[in-house]
């Protein structure tokens, strides 16, 4: 008996105190007490489960918030990667572009000292092929420029694409994960209410009990 008594806490046995002095048997008012310590621990028990969970909440969204964060940088790196080489192909065009003119210049102009001293027919001859092979010339160089700000056009719109897919799955998850959040917080709610009912009924059985034992 004093060793049952040692192993209990102080609520249990002035618990137990007070039902033997109400009459009830050792054994029955022993199987109450023992009754009443495993409902304790299964709240506490569930209680810890519950921050436990709010633990990995709080870890999800850290995880998720660095994983977007990773996803804009590179996707900034991406884009100025793009600028960059796209620029440089412009200017690598552009002055392709000025040294055909710069050679073709030079070619026509030795042609036409070389047929100016021939007769005026071969030199009109020589005009009329120069100009059109100028306009053969800056049509293709403006088909070519107009491939590549088509081109520019298409990875950009691609790149919004997959920026607004990205946003809206990562919208998505964050409205779950706050649901779930909300969900659990009504858990944490209704298991806090239970256990001040609970708390409320013990205090009002063990107030009961002492007022029996006063009118005794």
């Amino acid at each position: 008996m004093t060793a049952t008594l040692g192993a209990m806490g102080s609520f249990a046995t002035a618990l137990y105190d007070a039902l033997l002095s109400a009459g009830v048997a050792a054994d029955r008012a022993r199987e109450v007490v023992d009754l009443f310590d495993r409902a304790v621990d299964e709240r506490y028990g569930l209680h810890a489960q519950v921050l436990a969970t709010k633990v990995d909440l709080a870890e999800l969204r850290l995880a998720t918030t660095s994983d977007l964060t990773e996803f804009r940088s590179a996707t900034k790196s991406d884009l100025a990667e793009l600028r960059l080489a796209t620029t440089s192909d412009l200017a690598q065009l552009r002055a392709a572009t000025r040294s055909d003119f710069a050679e073709l210049r030079a070619a026509t102009k030795s042609d036409i000292a070389e047929l100016r001293a021939a007769t005026k027919s071969d030199i009109a001859e020589l005009s009329a092929a120069t100009k059109s092979d100028i306009a053969e010339l800056s049509a293709a160089t403006k088909s070519d420029i107009a491939g590549l700000r088509s081109e520019f056009a298409e990875h950009r719109m691609a790149t919004k694409s997959d920026l607004a897919e990205f946003r809206s799955s990562v919208t998505r998850e964050i409205s779950e994960t706050n649901v779930r959040v909300a969900r659990l917080e009504t858990r944490i709610a209704e298991t806090k209410s239970d256990l001040v009912k609970w708390m409320l009924a013990a205090l009002t059985t063990q107030t009961a009990l002492l007022l029996a034992l006063k009118l005794v």
